[in-house]
């Protein structure tokens, strides 16, 4: 149990605090990300209380996901542990197989297999470095791509706090929707009143 406590702090230790949004960054401080002339809309507000609220359900799974793996590490624990005593009366049973062979011979005409040569163990190990090393290139490989994908959308972050897009005609093209969109709730609101 002590290893799954160990287990259990590490990744507690490591993966949350500090974790809620508030220890991250301030309303204060997220509202002067935004351009002057949007700082006192109430949708900034809304947006950090979204966030906030999001940042604690994330918190929440991360944590029931940390008690999940530290139940599951306990429980490979405990099956390594069988599977070793299980090895070790497999072991005595093999033990007194072979005094039975020796004392009234071989009872069965199974093939005897090959002990292990010190070339087979090399063999075997050269191919499991071949493997790892093929595992972190393809880890490696995927680290890049996470990095610049998180490159991108911190590069689109930073065009959205400073006002500049891709699309120039983006603004122009909101602007547009929301008229129709206002358009359409003045005409289903006089529908309604009539």
């Amino acid at each position: 149990m002590a290893t799954s406590h160990t287990e259990l702090s590490l990744l507690t230790n490591f993966l949350l605090p500090p974790a809620p949004l508030p220890a991250l960054i301030s309303l204060k401080t997220f509202v002067a990300l935004f351009p002057n002339t949007q700082r006192s809309s109430p949708a900034i507000r809304a947006l950090y209380r979204n966030l906030q609220t999001l940042r604690l359900q994330t918190i929440d799974q991360v944590n029931q996901n940390i008690i999940n793996e530290t139940k599951r590490g306990t429980r490979q624990r405990k099956i390594l542990a069988k599977a070793r005593q299980e090895e070790k009366d497999d072991e005595l049973d093999d033990i007194e197989i072979e005094l039975e062979e020796t004392i009234f011979g071989p009872c069965c005409n199974l093939p005897v297999p090959k002990p292990q040569t010190l070339r087979s163990i090399v063999t075997e190990l050269t191919l499991a470095v071949k493997d790892l090393e093929n595992e972190c290139q393809i880890l490696e490989e995927e680290e890049k791509k996470t990095f610049d994908e998180l490159q991108t959308i911190i590069g689109g972050l930073s065009d959205l706090k400073y006002g500049k897009f891709e699309n120039s005609h983006l603004r122009n093209q909101v602007v547009e929707r929301c008229l129709r969109l206002d358009n359409f709730c003045d005409e289903n609101t006089a529908i309604t009143k009539n």
